[in-house]
């Protein structure tokens, strides 16, 4: 008997607290649906026209704005499917490279990344059939947008696998282009034969447009100095130590 009274009680508060529950939902749901007029977020942009540095972005701006505003570059043609098109012009076609949007603390991420792989049956795999083709492919979108940079900001250098942009008019920002391009080439003495099945990657490629401000760059050339300088000191501070060690001897 005490057993199902206990159960009454239970579904009873349940008449309850599930659509209590499920008006909770609800509420949370509609709070997050942005119904921002395009007017709106034009007005929104216009707030920030003088820290605008890609598109109608800015640095600091909040995921619920990113999102909108991607949605309002898509309107205007500027974005396709929420990603930016590089496109790149030769003799006889047009190629798109599609570029992935990130927001970042310090400004926005474009971010392209591909790989060419196939599944091996068995053959050999020689020049005819490796990664060269789609390799140069890779380079090729590299070296465009290394020439649009160079047309429309101030080259300041370049470290490792980065090459860096400065703006020339304000605001100030700068345009790091980081690329991580690899493929497998072969010749008629090199040749590869996979075991049949596997799965063989010929080529892959990362490439990243980071746009910060000023400021942010700045931030990372003073971290990295200082850094530098004291894994400088700290090695000068072990060849004292060691010389004073062999004094004793």
């Amino acid at each position: 008997m005490l057993i199902i009274q206990s159960l009454e009680a239970i579904i009873f508060m349940m008449k309850f607290t599930v659509p209590i529950f499920i008006l909770t939902l609800l509420l949370i749901s509609a709070c997050n649906v942005d119904n921002r007029t395009d007017e709106e977020i034009r007005s929104l942009i216009k707030e920030h026209e003088n820290e605008l540095f890609f598109l109608s972005f800015w640095p600091g701006i909040n995921d619920q704005d990113f999102k909108r505003i991607i949605k309002y570059e898509n309107s205007l043609g500027n974005l396709e499917s929420g990603r930016f098109v590089f496109n790149i012009q030769s003799a006889d076609n047009l190629t798109k490279v599609p570029f992935q949007i990130r927001n970042t603390r310090h400004g926005v991420d474009l971010i392209y990344s591909d790989s060419y792989e196939i599944v091996s049956d068995g053959s050999r795999i020689g020049p005819e059939r490796d990664g060269s083709g789609v390799g140069k492919f890779y380079y090729r979108i590299r070296d465009n947008l290394e020439k649009t940079l160079n047309e429309n900001y101030e080259f300041l250098g370049s470290e490792d696998n980065s090459m860096y942009w400065k703006s020339i008019n304000e605001p100030c920002k700068v345009v790091e282009l980081y690329s991580f391009i690899d493929y497998l080439h072969l010749t008629d003495n090199y040749f590869s034969q996979p075991a049949k099945g596997s799965k063989v990657r010929l080529a892959s490629c990362t490439m990243v447009l980071d746009y910060m401000t000023c400021e942010h760059y700045n931030s990372q050339i003073e971290y990295e100095l200082n850094k530098t300088l004291e894994e400088e000191k700290q090695k000068q501070q072990k060849l004292i130590e060691a010389e004073r060690n062999n004094e004793k001897l």
